[in-house]
């Protein structure tokens, strides 16, 4: 159960073995509220079937199998899994709502849950102040947040005691949101992970996530597909048939020669699978910044294949950016080309791993590529008004 087994000081959630089982639903029958078996003419229902036409109860079926998780204290962990691979369970368990059929959930702290789930418990006629106290005691901590300064995070403007209902959805989100990022929690859970239309509303409370997980808070994010995880993730999860698949982190590589500067990398020799094997990676200088382009052949037909860049600079955190292929068809050669323009990231020597994740059916494989490739990224020519984004082709 949630909270029951200790966790090291260094670990912010741990999941044991987590398995959660529902009973099928029942087969239908057309005679479903009908007559009974005794009242239908022998020539319609044989009522003398032998034991094995007979049809038994469905066994129940597990939606999530011997889940096995541990972050960090400050991780921010991003699954990924098509509709019905079991993110909203693992975010109800997590969240206390449900209780796992076997296995273990640690949480250092206690829970925030995603901000939709919470929006619904809510009392329309009370003002937003009301509000906010009363979702402090739905959470367990104290003291609720200051009114003034949630709705400032949230880009919404006060007027009068607003009455909660007045708002719409879209605020309503928003300020729970950014209520939630001010509680001393353990655990800040997104189902899906939010979108803000405001850039600066959503800089301003990814802000404040980045306040809450240096100070030892972890986050989990579900997606349907990679490209909808906020940067923030420092990990990525592949969620498949109710059984989780962490990407695993290769060590970072040794400092980088500065005389490295600008190289060209290129291998010919790939790692691989039975699934997939890597064929040929470069990192390669333009006037623009860095291409760094990864090419594979699918050894059978795949599901879906994740590309997973990691780019260790000389100093800071490591920064992420994965795309997804879906269908991949025996044979076929795909390329996925990331674009790093000067500016993107901070300028210096860094180092790019690089590896991918295929899925077919049940099985997940993890491909790394053996060698970190040397870039270098500069500031960019003149004043930019805007960052560059980095960008996948």
């Amino acid at each position: 159960m949630a909270g029951e087994t200790p966790l090291p000081h260094d670990t912010g959630l741990a999941l044991i073995g987590v398995t959660k089982r529902y009973p099928r639903p029942a087969p239908f029958s057309p005679f479903a509220g009908g007559p009974s078996v005794d009242e239908l003419d022998d020539d319609i229902v044989d009522l003398d079937a032998e034991d094995d036409e007979v049809e038994t109860a469905p066994a129940p079926e597990d939606i999530l199998t011997d889940v096995q998780l541990t972050l960090p204290r400050g991780a921010a962990l991003g699954i990924v899994g098509a509709q019905g691979a079991g993110k909203t369970t693992l975010i109800r368990l997590l969240a206390g709502t449900l209780r796992p059929t076997a296995g273990t959930i640690a949480v250092r702290g206690p829970v925030a849950p995603p901000a939709a789930g919470l929006v619904r418990h809510l009392e329309p006629d009370h003002t937003i102040d009301a509000n906010l106290r009363l979702l402090a005691v739905l959470i367990g901590v104290s003291p609720a947040p200051a009114a003034d300064t949630t709705l400032e995070l949230a880009g919404v403007q006060r007027t009068g005691a607003t009455r909660w209902g007045a708002l719409d959805r879209v605020d309503q989100l928003a300020i729970v949101e950014a209520a939630l990022l001010q509680l001393r929690v353990g655990l800040h859970l997104f189902d899906p992970a939010m979108k803000i239309a405001s850039p600066d509303v959503r800089d301003a409370l990814d802000g404040v996530l980045a306040e809450r997980l240096a100070d030892g808070a972890c986050a989990v994010f579900t997606a349907r597909r990679v490209e909808r995880l906020p940067p923030i993730c420092s990990g990525i999860a592949l969620l498949n048939a109710g059984r989780l698949c962490a990407w695993e982190e290769p060590e970072a590589a040794a400092e980088t020669d500065a005389a490295a500067e600008r190289t060209v990398a290129r291998a010919k020799f790939a790692a691989e699978s039975d699934l997939v094997a890597i064929e040929d990676v470069r990192a390669s200088a333009h006037t623009d910044g860095t291409r760094i382009t990864l090419s594979y052949m699918a050894r059978e037909p795949l599901e879906s294949v994740m590309v997973r860049v990691s780019v260790l600079p000389g100093a800071g955190p490591a920064q992420r950016f994965a795309f997804q292929h879906s269908e991949v068809s025996a044979g076929d050669r795909e390329t996925a080309t990331l674009h790093l323009p000067h500016g993107a990231l901070v300028a210096g020597d860094h180092l790019v791993r690089i590896g991918l994740l295929a899925t077919a059916g049940s099985d997940l494989h993890t491909v790394l590529w053996p060698d970190a490739l040397p870039i270098s990224l500069d500031t960019p020519a003149g004043e930019e008004p805007v960052r560059p984004s980095p960008r996948w082709s």
